[in-house]
């Protein structure tokens, strides 16, 4: 299983404009093969940091996803809304 995190700074202001783009990439994610999880929660002490939290099948669905045109539509959105680089963190996990 792949585990991935991506933190992701939005500009000031443009939170309500966020959530419903995050939101409709959470949905047209759910729909891909090997999705396990693909959700985007915010933090408590600052609402305008996000975190990507994806789990996947494997290597091969990531590869899929990021290639899917609902993640480049996803990105054409995201200059307009974030600050700087999103911070990826990429993990092979084992479930215990």
């Amino acid at each position: 299983m792949i585990v991935l995190h991506a933190t992701i700074n939005i500009k000031p202001g443009k939170r309500d404009q966020a959530i419903p783009v995050f939101l409709e990439m959470e949905q047209a994610t759910h729909q891909e093969p090997g999705c396990i999880e693909y959700t985007f929660v915010s933090t408590l002490g600052n609402p305008d940091i996000f975190m990507a939290v994806e789990r996947w099948q494997d290597q091969t669905a990531l590869d899929g996803h990021n290639k899917s045109a609902h993640m480049a539509a996803f990105r054409k959105q995201l200059p307009e809304l974030v600050e700087g680089p999103s911070a990826l963190k990429l993990y092979d996990a084992t479930p215990l």
